[in-house]
C-alpha cells in the first residue's frame, strides 16, 4: 500500500500551470473534478489588470506587492510577470467559505529558481501559525515542494535548474518542526505510528527528451537517492516522488526498481512536458506493465502516476 503521507497517484486530477488568477479560480471553482493544482513560482513581477475577483477568503493587493518591486510570482520561465502572486496563490488556496483558512486542494509548488523557495515556505508557515498550526491549514492535503535538482539524460553536460543540496537545506531549515498527524490512505495498523509532515518532495532531473539515445540509469538512480539520503527525506517528509519523462523512461524502466523498493515512502509520476508531443498509448503500457510485474514479490504500479499527453498508438 501507499504510504500514509502521500495520496494514491491515481487519485489526483491535476489542474496545470495555474499561474494566472483566472487558471487558479477555474480549479478552485471545479471542485467536482479537480484534487491537485500545480504552478510555477518565479521571482517577477506583479501585473495589475486581474488582482480584482478573488473569492472566499482573497484579499486586494498584498503588503509584499505594494511597492512594485520583484516578489515571487506564479509563472513559467521566461515570463517574468503575473496576475498572480506566490501570496495570492497561497491566500486563495486557502480561502473558506467562512473565512477560516485550509488547504481546499492538494497542490504542487514547482520552483524555477532557488530564491523563490524559502519566502514561499516562510509564507505557508506563517498562515499555518495564524490558523493554529499545519494540522488545521493542511487539513489532511499535500504539499508538494518540487524541484529539477540534478542533471539527466539529454542535459548531462548541463547543470542542474536549482542545486539539489541547497534546495533540500533551504527547505528543510523553513519547515523544521512541521510534523503533524493525518489520516492514513489505508487503514492503520494497531500501534502503527501515522505522524506525517504535509510536505512532500517531487524531485527530478534536468532532461533533453529529443536525445532518443539516452534514458535513465543506474548512475541517475544513485545519485537521487544519495540525496534522499543524506537529507533524511524518508521520514522527514510525507514521502518522495520521483518526476521522470515518459518517453525517456519507456526506454528502461529498470534503474527505479530498486529506489521503490527500498524507500517504502516513495512513487513515480510519469509526465510529458510542456512543449512537447504526445507520447504513444504502448510507450505507457510498457511503463505499466513493467512495474505491475512482481519485484521480489512486490507490484508497484499502484505507486505509479501519469500525467502525460496520450496518444493512440494505432
Amino acid at each position: 500500500p501507499p504510504p500514509s503521507g502521500l495520496p494514491l497517484p491515481r487519485s489526483l486530477v491535476w489542474a496545470h500551470s495555474a499561474c494566472t488568477l483566472q487558471s487558479l479560480l477555474e480549479a478552485l471553482a471545479d471542485s467536482s473534478a479537480v484534487t491537485a493544482i500545480e504552478t510555477d513560482i518565479v521571482m517577477g513581477r506583479v501585473a495589475r489588470g486581474g488582482e480584482e475577483g478573488t473569492e472566499n477568503g482573497g484579499a486586494g493587493e498584498t503588503e509584499s506587492e505594494s511597492d512594485g518591486g520583484d516578489v515571487p510570482i506564479m509563472s513559467h520561465p521566461p515570463s517574468r510577470s503575473s496576475d498572480l502572486s506566490m501570496e495570492r496563490f497561497l491566500l486563495d488556496v486557502t480561502g473558506g467559505e467562512h473565512g477560516e483558512r485550509t488547504l481546499r486542494r492538494h497542490i504542487k509548488l514547482d520552483f524555477k529558481e532557488i530564491g523563490v523557495v524559502d519566502p514561499t515556505l516562510r509564507t505557508i508557515m506563517r498562515l499555518a501559525n495564524e490558523e493554529g498550526g499545519l494540522n488545521a491549514l493542511a487539513n489532511g492535503r499535500t504539499i508538494f515542494l518540487n524541484a529539477d535538482v540534478l542533471p539527466g539524460p539529454g542535459n548531462r553536460d548541463g547543470t542542474a535548474r536549482i542545486d539539489g543540496d541547497l534546495f533540500l537545506g533551504t527547505c528543510s531549515r523553513a519547515t523544521t518542526g512541521t510534523r503533524r498527524t493525518i489520516p492514513p490512505v489505508v487503514e492503520e495498523k494497531e500501534g502503527e505510528d501515522v505522524s506525517a509532515t504535509p510536505f512532500a518532495y517531487s524531485l527530478g532531473w534536468n532532461v533533453n527528451y529529443k536525445d532518443w539515445r539516452d534514458s535513465y540509469t543506474n548512475e541517475d538512480v544513485d545519485r537521487m537517492r544519495a540525496l534522499v539520503k543524506e537529507h533524511d527525506l524518508a521520514s522527514a517528509s510525507a514521502g518522495i516522488v520521483l518526476a521522470v519523462n515518459g518517453r525517456i523512461l519507456a526506454r528502461d524502466c529498470s534503474p527505479f526498481d530498486s529506489f521503490l523498493q527500498d524507500v517504502e515512502s516513495s512513487q513515480l509520476l510519469v509526465f510529458t512536458g510542456a512543449g512537447e508531443p504526445p507520447i504513444l498509448s504502448a510507450e505507457i503500457d510498457k511503463i505499466t506493465d513493467h512495474f505491475a510485474r512482481q519485484q521480489q514479490g512486490i507490484s508497484f504500479v499502484d505507486r505509479i502516476g501519469f500525467d502525460c499527453k496520450i496518444v493512440d498508438s494505432k
